[in-house]
């Protein structure tokens, strides 16, 4: 919900250190649902998830049937350096 997305924006500091953009996603029923993630603008220090937001994103992920494998090769190049 837009409410929804208000708080996500907050917590991502939406738009001063991360941007929103829209991504498509499939399900492993190859549902395309509507979906975006924030990308960083340049204007903060770079890092990496929490263990507890990843594991959090990981629940999600198995909730509605998103592909894992992806999660965790972004999670393993984000870990690595690779990803900022």
């Amino acid at each position: 919900t837009p409410a929804h997305v208000e708080v996500l924006d907050g917590y991502e500091s939406f738009p001063d250190v991360y941007g929103r953009i829209e991504i498509e996603v499939e399900g492993e029923d190859g549902a395309r649902p509507a979906a975006f993630t924030y990308r960083t603008n340049g204007n903060g220090p770079p890092n990496s998830p929490t263990m507890k937001s990843l594991v959090q994103i990981w629940r999600a992920y198995r909730q509605f049937g998103l592909n894992e494998a992806a999660l965790l090769a972004a999670a393993e190049e984000s870990l690595n350096g690779a990803g900022g």
